[in-house]
């Protein structure tokens, strides 16, 4: 042995170094195969139980995804404590020399080898160098002799190599059966891949519209749970319950099943938070599947607007909301827009089977209905905001609507027909040849009036020929027309129309309006009738009309006459005292009897009046003529002065009468009985002059009859000339005629 030995640490004996590193390798390769061993085993032990585990309770995901990091905690423990932590301790020299001395009966000489060796003795002048390299030498030829193997117990070794090939084939095993086999593939989808895949069981379960493990419900909807047995069942389970869980507990519902026991459904009011459920029987229960709520779009603002047709010159309105039927003018166009809150995919409004596609831009949509296709209905609007969700059944998910879709009707409705409101004033039903009718119309049309026109026909009551017709545009609608409504007021004069007396005629307004979508429209008014007379039977139906009123005054006079004499009679008998209620009440009876008598007047003042207007529309007489000049300064005037003054001031104060004192009343009564004999005096005159005016009446239509009967015998007798003279006149010619009859009958003779 060198001197080296005795001088460096570092320069230990090969033979040392080379049979410590073969041990070294061997310990690291025994604590190797241990740890594999050990780590296997937890493995394996942990597919066992999480196996049987989740086999018996059907763990969700979070269980297993629980278990799966648990396995993982105890694994990574088990690698650590068993395998990388005594491969990454380090084995001393002298540990590894005192176990090959322990197993090689040696009394140290390797060990003390190994530390002379590795002290430099050169410090040390007093020590022997014989003796330290003797001693050397001794261990090391111990160490030679003694073998590494016994230091390590090779049969465990080779039973733990066992062990481990036997857990190696078995992983393998696993893993093909994982791949091979449903169960175990099962269980590797749920506890190592943390997946959905269901345990093999007698029949599976599948939830509508589910997603996975997630069913989207809308916020506060009632949802129609539905699980349907999948085909290729063993049998059908007699009972299926829902297992809910919220943050309030558990709870257990029991299905609805279907006859053929297939189809199985739960109805779940107002879902309002989230939950989880599964569905149980006797023996399968599937994952609990997660319930996600989503916020259906709500709508913050719509507007609905009509365009009317051109034609109607208005522009765009906005129909209230919430106020429908709403009645539309056909040819108009329908506009709608409004804004959700939330983004939209899609808007469209539905009217039976058609449909109109509305623009979407993120929380806002609009369109337009054409007028071409709008027509009268029930009208919905659906919006469908961006959610994915399975609904009904539906293989593609779609987006969400509204909970309540937005619903309004829409009625049609046509440009009204013009209206017309005509009527005759100052003339009655019979009128002569050249009166003139005069027409008060009010015309209206909801936009405008294009053309208006006056129809008349007329035809004689005693002949059978056909009517005859005419029109003509009013004067004074022209200049009118093109606005919505006008007021005509004009006469209608016949005289041109040369209607012989014995005729009926009718007239009548027709207004028609500017629709160009399905008009235009004629409005028509009420047919007008007259008969049209000669003068002398109009003038004896204005006698008879005038009598008529006459009769009236005269009975109103009669009355005024006995009222005046009971208002004497009552002052007389209550000058002093009060009034008893008998007397009370006869006071108020007379103020109505008093206010009849000129209640009754006013009609008569009307009539006469209408006759004098009458008498001027049939141009009976000139303007200053003396019939209307006596019916109104001498009849109409003073009775109508009458009733606003005499008559209204006698009422007033026998109104006063009752309520007065013994002095006040006698007051009143004077006043009312001055006025009422006043009264009753004008009235009388009044008669006088109406009977006067009659008198007159007569003697003017004994006159006409007079002239009617010599202007009859003058027609008769034209007619006598004309047909004698032409019986003068054809004479001659008849007897010429019959010579030279008789001439060609002799010529004939043979």
């Amino acid at each position: 042995m060198s001197s080296d030995v005795l001088t460096s640490l570092d320069k230990q004996p090969s033979a040392l170094t080379s049979k410590l590193r073969s041990l070294r390798r061997r310990v690291a390769l025994w604590f190797t195969v241990d740890g594999l061993n050990r780590l296997m085993i937890a493995l394996l032990a942990f597919v066992g139980v999480d196996l049987a585990i989740d086999w018996t309770f059907r763990m969700d995901r979070a269980q297993r995804g629980i278990m799966l990091a648990l396995a993982a905690l105890v694994l990574l423990w088990v690698l650590w404590r068993y395998l990388l932590k005594p491969l990454f301790t380090k084995i001393s020299d002298e540990a590894l020399c005192l176990e090959i001395e322990k197993h090689g009966g040696q009394s140290e000489a390797l060990i003390t080898a190994l530390e002379f060796s590795r002290e430099d003795w050169s410090k040390h002048p007093n020590v022997a160098p014989g003796l330290v390299r003797e001693a050397i030498a001794k261990g090391l030829a111990a160490g030679d002799a003694a073998p590494v193997s016994g230091v390590l117990r090779q049969g465990r070794f080779w039973g733990n190599v066992l062990v481990l090939a036997v857990l190696v084939l078995v992983s393998l095993g696993l893993g093909v059966a994982c791949t091979k086999t449903k169960v175990m593939g099962t269980w590797f989808n749920r506890n190592v891949l943390l997946g959905n895949a269901a345990w093999p069981q007698d029949f599976y379960f599948q939830v509508a519209n589910a997603e996975g493990q997630t069913l989207h419900i809308p916020r506060g909807d009632d949802y129609v749970l539905e699980a349907v047995i999948e085909e290729g069942y063993r049998y059908l389970p007699e009972e299926v319950k829902l297992e809910f869980r919220t943050q309030a507990g558990r709870r257990l519902e029991t299905m609805d099943r279907s006859d053929d026991g297939k189809d199985y459904r739960y109805q779940m009011l107002s879902v309002t938070e989230p939950l989880s459920f599964r569905l149980t029987s006797k023996k399968v229960k599937t994952e609990w599947f997660q319930v996600e709520l989503l916020q259906r779009p709500e709508l913050e603002e719509i507007e609905l607007m009509t365009k009317p047709p051109a034609y109607t010159e208005t522009g765009p309105s906005t129909l209230p909301a919430g106020q429908g039927p709403y009645y539309v003018l056909r040819g108009s166009s329908l506009g709608v827009r409004g804004q959700a809150d939330k983004p939209l995919r899609s808007a469209q409004l539905l009217s039976g089977e058609a449909r109109w596609p509305l623009e979407v831009r993120e929380q806002q949509f609009g369109g337009v209905v054409p007028a071409e296709a709008l027509v009268s209905g029930s009208y919905t609007l659906e919006i469908e905001d961006t959610e994915e969700v399975l609904q009904n059944g539906e293989e593609t998910p779609r987006g969400l609507g509204t909970r309540e879709p937005v619903r309004f009707k829409l009625r049609l409705k046509d440009d009204a027909t013009p209206k017309i409101k005509a009527r005759l004033y100052g003339v009655s039903g019979m009128v002569v040849s050249r009166a003139r009718l005069p027409v008060a119309a009010t015309l209206s049309d909801d936009f405008a009036i294009k053309d208006v026109q006056l129809a008349w026909q007329w035809r004689e009551d005693t002949s059978e020929t056909e009517e005859t017709t005419g029109a003509h545009v009013p004067s004074g609608a022209e200049a009118l027309l093109g606005q919505a409504t006008m007021e005509l007021d004009e006469p209608f004069e016949i005289e041109a129309l040369e209607i012989p007396a014995g005729s009926r005629l009718s007239f009548h307004l027709a207004a028609t309006d500017n629709d160009v979508v399905t008009g235009p429209k004629i409005g028509k008014s009420t047919e007008l009738i007259v008969r049209v007379v000669n003068e002398a039977e109009l003038r004896d139906d204005l006698l008879r009309r005038e009598k008529e009123q006459r009769q009236l005054v005269a009975e109103l006079v009669d009355q005024q006459d006995l009222l005046l004499t009971e208002c004497q009679a009552l002052s007389a008998q209550t000058r002093t005292g009060d009034l008893s209620s008998e007397q009370r009440s006869e006071a108020v009876r007379f103020v109505k009897r008093q206010n009849l008598v000129s209640n009754g007047l006013r009609p008569v003042v009307g009539r006469l009046r209408g006759m004098v207007a009458e008498i001027t529309n049939n141009k009976l007489e000139d303007d200053d003529g003396v019939l209307r000049e006596r019916l109104r300064e001498r009849i109409i005037d003073p009775l109508e002065a009458l009733t606003e003054n005499e008559l209204t001031l006698a009422a007033e104060y026998l109104s006063r009468v009752r309520r007065a004192d013994a002095q006040e009343r006698q007051v009143y009564f004077t006043a009312a009985i001055t006025n009422q004999q006043a009264a009753l005096k004008q009235l009388r005159e009044i008669l006088i002059h109406m009977v006067k005016n009659e008198s007159y009446q007569q003697a003017v239509n004994l006159l006409y009859e007079i002239q009617k009967s010599q202007e009859d015998l003058r027609k008769r007798t034209e007619k006598e000339k004309e047909s004698l003279l032409e019986k003068v006149l054809q004479d001659p010619k008849e007897e010429a005629a019959d010579g030279e009859t008789n001439d060609s009958n002799v010529n004939e003779t043979p």
